[in-house]
């Protein structure tokens, strides 16, 4: 599956991913940071998310990214309007940018840890 997948799972070339022989794809993810860059990504992202679990409907999908927090939160749902996704933190109070870090992002480099 990996070799299927690589390509398409590299997201902004800034990508790592692993699927496990307990049938889980475990992703960190990388984003621009530009808003309208992010935001073509990001669809671009769950499009290819959405085409695997389609394919692979009992593969369970971790996704951690840099969350910048530009997500249309109509991207985690399917066309029946199921949830498909589910992201935390899922609320705009809860920025992860680099002014404003959350708890969602731990930043041990620049906490000098």
């Amino acid at each position: 599956m990996i070799k299927e997948y690589a390509e398409l799972l590299d997201f902004n070339n800034d990508t790592a991913f692993l699927f496990t022989d307990k049938n889980y794809l475990l992703i960190s993810a990388h984003l621009k940071s530009k808003k309208e860059i992010y935001i073509r990504q990001a669809k671009e992202m769950f499009a290819t998310l959405r085409e695997i679990r389609t394919n692979h409907p009992l593969l369970k999908i971790i996704l951690g990214m840099d969350a910048n927090h530009f997500i249309d939160e109509t991207l985690l749902f399917n066309d029946e309007h199921q949830q498909q996704f589910f992201m935390m933190p899922s609320a705009p109070d809860k920025p992860t940018s680099i002014k404003k870090r959350s708890f969602m992002q731990a930043q041990f480099v620049k906490g000098g840890v």
